[in-house]
């Protein structure tokens, strides 16, 4: 539904989409501070009961605050594939690759998450953590569903980027940035899957199949750049969104660059 004064209905929508981004990027970022710091990798069974036993309110938390998070983050595309989709009339294909990696990710990210959710909540239950063979399977899949989640954010965060310059919604230097933070991301996946005692020989880096290329610790830190990252550029669109950057008025070309 569009109006002759300039799209007022397609400006509401797309500024609540962008205060959904927003409201996710807190909420995540939120999440990611309340939750405690895992056992490494290739923790024995006894570290990660131990850890999960100590930290299991903490894990909840967080965890609840991260799935609330997806909530709002998937509000955020829906807004995204509207406004490059539907509005723009364009069919612009990096406008879907971005929804649909964007979702992938998502999935994957929030099945991770949970799994984590369900270790706390066996550490609540009477029986406790009794199988520890169960405890590292379940921290084995959160791990792997996390690192899937980043390999895709590395192609999730250059499109989101270059569709919106395409709109003339950001500048280009996000772009090139969104290179970065996806290469970033995509390296920290790679990194997540070729650790853990699910790959032979990954009780350390010093035999494992990323050897030569750093410690654990430098990985998080890494980790954590990319993360940062995806933020900061959903927040910019986000804020773009919430001017009311992205619908379109009686015009169906590109919006003029954000001064």
């Amino acid at each position: 539904m569009r109006n002759p004064g300039g799209g007022t209905v397609e400006k509401f929508w797309i500024r609540l989409g962008g205060l959904a981004g927003i409201i996710y990027v807190a909420a995540s970022a939120s999440g990611n501070v309340i939750e405690p710091t895992p056992p490494s990798f290739n923790a024995d069974p006894s570290a990660i009961v131990s850890f999960v036993v100590s930290e299991r309110h903490l894990i909840v938390g967080g965890e609840i605050t991260t799935a609330a998070a997806t909530l709002f983050g998937l509000w955020w595309l829906g807004t995204f594939g509207y406004a490059f989709g539907k509005l723009a009339n364009d069919r612009d294909p990096l406008a879907w690759i971005a929804v649909i990696t964007g979702v992938t990710a998502k999935v994957f990210s929030l099945i991770g998450h949970l799994v984590t959710a369900l270790l706390a909540t066996l550490a609540l239950q009477s029986q406790g953590l009794a199988d520890g063979v169960l405890d590292r399977a379940l921290l084995d899949l959160s791990q792997i569903a996390l690192a899937i989640s980043f390999l895709v954010l590395g192609v999730f965060v250059p499109t989101v980027a270059f569709a919106a310059i395409r709109r003339g919604i950001v500048r280009a230097w996000l772009g090139w940035l969104a290179v970065i933070v996806g290469i970033i991301n995509a390296a920290s996946g790679v990194f997540a899957l070729c650790t853990g005692s699910f790959v032979p020989s990954s009780d350390s880096l010093a035999n494992g199949p990323l050897v030569g290329i750093g410690t654990a610790r430098t990985w998080e830190s890494v980790f954590f750049v990319g993360l940062i990252g995806f933020w900061f550029i959903v927040f910019v669109v986000s804020v773009q969104f919430l001017r009311g950057r992205g619908a379109v008025s009686t015009s169906t070309g590109p919006e003029s660059a954000p001064a």
